[in-house]
């Protein structure tokens, strides 16, 4: 999942958010983040990550695209994925409409940003700069976000266009999408609680 539904995810919990949003930043062992708090938070950034990837709807999704794409075609479904939760922010989302959520997780990425990997600022400034969250409602947005990672990665030429070509397969994908996330959201649940009592 990208950061959207990371954010949603972490449960309104601070340290779940900060390795949800910014878990991509920490590499190697968890033993080796000093910060508890931080620690839990990239813990279930990865857990989510894992029962993403393994999950059966998510790989029918990841099957919907060429075989040209199949390679990239995790990361298109995690930027499709948000822009449907931010689509249907009023099913899945907080009692916070997705403006002030998006606010809400700026605000508190800046104010612990001392914790987080100086690398992170880079991103967070263009986050903020551009909205990221609110704009993920829009597809062009995805769009334009696939096509930047697409500059990125090695052979990810492929990517160019891949959101605006989806064709029949975007409207599939959006029923994936129902199907998935609820249960995402059942074992993000349980995984905060476990991880209170694993990591302390």
């Amino acid at each position: 999942m990208n950061h959207l539904a990371h954010g949603l995810l972490a449960g309104g919990d601070v340290d779940f958010l900060l390795g949800g949003i910014a878990g991509d930043f920490f590499k190697g062992r968890l033993e080796r983040i000093d910060d508890v708090g931080l620690r839990r938070g990239v813990a279930l950034h990865r857990r989510i990550d894992t029962f993403t990837d393994g999950h059966a709807v998510c790989r029918r999704a990841r099957a919907r695209f060429p075989p040209a794409l199949r390679r990239y075609a995790g990361i298109v479904t995690d930027m499709v994925f948000d822009h449907f939760l931010a689509r249907h922010w009023d099913r899945y989302g907080t009692r916070m409409s997705l403006s002030r959520f998006s606010a809400v997780v700026y605000a508190t990425l800046r104010a612990h940003e001392a914790r987080l990997p100086p690398r992170f600022g880079g991103l967070l400034a263009l986050m903020e700069e551009n909205d990221w969250l609110v704009s993920y409602t829009e597809r062009s947005s995805i769009e334009r976000a696939v096509d930047r990672i697409a500059a990125r990665v090695r052979g990810g030429e492929v990517l160019v266009g891949a959101v605006a070509g989806l064709g029949t397969n975007y409207d599939a994908l959006e029923c994936d999408f129902h199907a998935f996330f609820p249960l995402l959201t059942d074992f993000a649940a349980r995984e905060r609680i476990r991880l209170a009592c694993e990591i302390s």
